[in-house]
């Protein structure tokens, strides 16, 4: 072979090994393209699996001492211990505007879990029907009812009046002097206290407070003369006693409190708490809450902590409380239709 022909056999050999080291290039390059499309499809659904990677916090309306926020304290504790991994559920109070401020802050929060609402129904249906408010019940996703809430009629028990006859006959007598506080304007509490004023033709005045344990602070302190709240541990104080309830039927905790309804009065107003998320939030991580809260929920020692505090547990899954929340909006549409407050 002379110098030429060596010369070419060397230039042809070496085109040849980049052409194929190119193709195996190629052909690498193809797998990791494709083994790098698996990863972060592995890795989407490794970061649902993996939910939660931080703490929860549990928006609770109104401030801490009521009734709601006790039971928000008592289910939030129990049910960290239900989710997967460590992390735990923190509960934070964001009183205001009758509930409206805290749920504005689950309504501007991401949908990803990690910032969910303990709603009862007034900020939740009443507030945006009345206010204009940034959220509608529409734009949150129910994951759990927890419990029923039946409010009540708060008085001292040194008032001249310890039955609804006896309160109704002493307002009258006294118009205009009577102030009974409330944990928001449009709250159930105050929608049975607005309906009875009209029924009855009372001149009373309606105080709001930044949730049911500031107003029974102030009634016991003689700031105001009645509490139309949800009782929590207050409907057991001594310096206190329970005119009425408002609620179907009586209460398991109060049997010897009567109701509106057995004292002639078409008025009925019941509530619940329960947790709602953002709109968005993804089926997987709805139903690790669920579970969680469920889990909880079934645990004696929780349901007895909870009707320590007088909460009637409620459970109620999803879509059994969208359904709830779905007819108290057409319930509380016709009561402030009816009282003038909308149109």
């Amino acid at each position: 072979m002379n110098k030429f022909q060596l010369t070419l056999t060397l230039i042809l050999g070496v085109l040849f090994i980049a052409a194929c080291s190119s193709s195996l290039g190629s052909s690498e390059d193809d797998t990791e393209a494709t083994s790098g499309d698996s990863g972060s499809s592995d890795s989407s659904e490794d970061a649902a699996n993996s939910f939660p990677e931080e703490s929860i916090e549990l928006v609770v309306p109104f401030s801490a001492g009521g009734g709601g926020d006790t039971a928000g304290r008592i289910i939030a504790e129990a049910a960290s211990k239900h989710l997967p991994g460590d992390e735990s559920i923190v509960v934070v109070n964001s009183p205001g505007g009758g509930g409206v401020v805290g749920l504005t802050e689950v309504f501007n929060s991401k949908s990803d879990g990690y910032t969910i609402g303990f709603a009862t129904r007034g900020p939740l249906v009443a507030e945006p029907l009345v206010q204009d408010t940034s959220y509608s019940a529409d734009d949150f996703e129910p994951i759990i009812r927890i419990i029923n809430n039946q409010q009540m009629f708060l008085a001292r028990a040194d008032a001249p009046y310890s039955n609804v006859e006896e309160w109704l006959e002493y307002v009258k007598e006294n118009p205009g002097e009577f102030k009974y506080g409330i944990s928001g304007q449009n709250t159930e509490g105050n929608l049975v206290m607005q309906e009875l004023k009209k029924e009855e033709n009372l001149d009373i005045i309606s105080v709001p407070f930044e949730g049911g344990g500031p107003a029974v602070t102030a009634l016991k302190g003689g700031e105001i003369d009645g509490a139309s709240v949800f009782p929590g541990t207050s409907g057991d104080d001594e310096e206190l006693q329970i005119i009425f309830n408002p609620s179907s039927e009586r209460s398991d905790i109060y049997e010897d409190v009567p109701t509106l309804k057995e004292k002639g009065y078409d008025i009925v107003k019941e509530s619940y708490n329960g947790i709602i998320a953002p709109e968005g939030i993804s089926e997987d991580k709805q139903e690790i809450l669920h579970d969680a809260f469920h889990q909880a929920l079934e645990n004696p020692k929780v349901q007895e902590m909870l009707e320590s505090s007088n909460q009637d547990v409620s459970y109620g899954d999803g879509e059994e409380f969208q359904e709830q929340i779905e007819q108290d909006m057409e319930d509380d549409k016709e009561t402030l239709q009816d009282m003038g407050l909308i149109e």
